[in-house]
């Protein structure tokens, strides 16, 4: 006799439910497999204040690190102004990106890749709204305080290839920012009721304001030390990749991993690596151009292909996470960082094999 005859039809029907469901289970897992590396991933779309508490509840949190640095740009494309707490809304921290130079000629908005002197002007909004700016290159140029003006658009400028609805601040400003970075330019600031989609292939649904495509930009110190160790001549520090929240306390390029994470009683999500320009290279004291090392440190050692992301950033660099807030809040320096949701496969946040540059515009990359 074999050693199954004496089985009883019961315990053949159990063995037979047991072996469709490890079937069963082994191709769900082969399918969200495949899914996760080959076909589109559905991008990250607003949690609802359910889902926030249920992932508060029910996710196990790690900690990671804590923040070490909030800044803000009032002016974009200028000096960082960095703060103790922030407030956290729709479109980014308050206060942030809230006015941009544009070309007195073109309407094209001014950065620091064609006018390496922005990097040297300041720009603080005060508790009642008033605009000073500050030239830190000619201290023989006083400072400005204006009230901003607000309200319908009066102007347009151009940024990235989007127009933007603005409204122009008036001759004064002008004249003032004309002086210090030696170009023709208008400040303005974006219309009433303004706000930009951010970038679809990424982020669904979410808002920002004047930033580059998506409202918040986080690195990490250690990052920051890594690359330093593969820099030749001078060591960059944070403020040459220009973030929004810094976190210390990790190891390097953790933050790539990072999906889901709270900050203080704001919960953020990672949405893509953030690409590297010759902005990284500008000195962020006296705006000189191409000072450091920077950029080329990065293509060695963290170009798109290397690390993954698929074709539409095979031949960018990438340092730092863009990231969106599912909910408003304040966040403030000391604040612990708490990781609820990892990246799957320790792919990079953001890695996509479906998409390519030419399906992507300029500001999403």
């Amino acid at each position: 006799m074999g050693m199954f005859d004496n089985l009883d039809a019961g315990v053949w029907y159990g063995i037979g439910v047991a072996v469709l469901c490890t079937l069963i289970s082994w191709i769900v897992v082969g399918y969200m497999s495949y899914k996760s590396f080959f076909v589109k991933r559905d991008a990250p779309t607003p949690m609802g204040d359910d889902q926030i508490d249920f992932l508060m509840r029910r996710c196990q949190r790690k900690r990671v690190g804590e923040v070490s640095e909030i800044n803000i740009y009032p002016l974009k494309s200028a000096a960082q102004h960095r703060v103790k707490e922030a407030e956290v809304t729709g479109i980014g921290l308050k206060n942030d990106r809230g006015f941009m130079v544009m070309d007195l000629e073109t309407k094209i908005w001014v950065s620091q890749r064609e006018n390496s002197k922005m990097a040297t002007i300041g720009a603080t909004v005060s508790p009642k709204g008033q605009l000073t700016l500050t030239c830190d290159a000619n201290k023989s140029q006083q400072p400005l305080v204006i009230v901003p003006k607000r309200g319908k658009a009066t102007a347009e400028a151009m940024l990235w290839e989007s127009p933007v609805p603005a409204v122009d601040q008036g001759d004064e400003a002008a004249a003032w920012l004309s002086k210090a970075l030696d170009q023709k330019v208008r400040l303005v600031c974006a219309a009433d009721g303004f706000e930009a989609a951010t970038g679809e292939d990424f982020a669904k649904g979410f808002q920002t304001g004047l930033a580059d495509g998506f409202p918040y930009h986080l690195i990490t110190e250690a990052s920051v030390d890594a690359l330093n160790k593969k820099i030749s001549g001078e060591p960059v520090s944070t403020k040459n990749f220009r973030p929004n929240i810094v976190v210390k306390g990790c190891g390097a390029w953790q933050e790539d991993q990072w999906s889901i994470y709270r900050v203080g009683e704001v919960l953020f999500q990672n949405v893509k690596p953030c690409c590297r320009c010759r902005v990284t290279g500008v000195d962020p004291a006296t705006g000189e151009d191409a000072k450091f090392q920077s950029l080329a440190a990065l293509t060695k050692y963290r170009k798109g292909r290397a690390l993954g992301v698929g074709p539409w950033g095979e031949g960018q660099v990438f340092f730092g996470q863009n990231a969106v807030a599912h909910n408003p809040g304040t966040i403030k320096v000391g604040d612990v960082v708490e990781v609820l949701v990892f990246e799957n496969w320790d792919k990079l946040v953001g890695a996509r094999t479906d998409l390519t540059a030419e399906s992507l515009g300029a500001s999403a990359i």
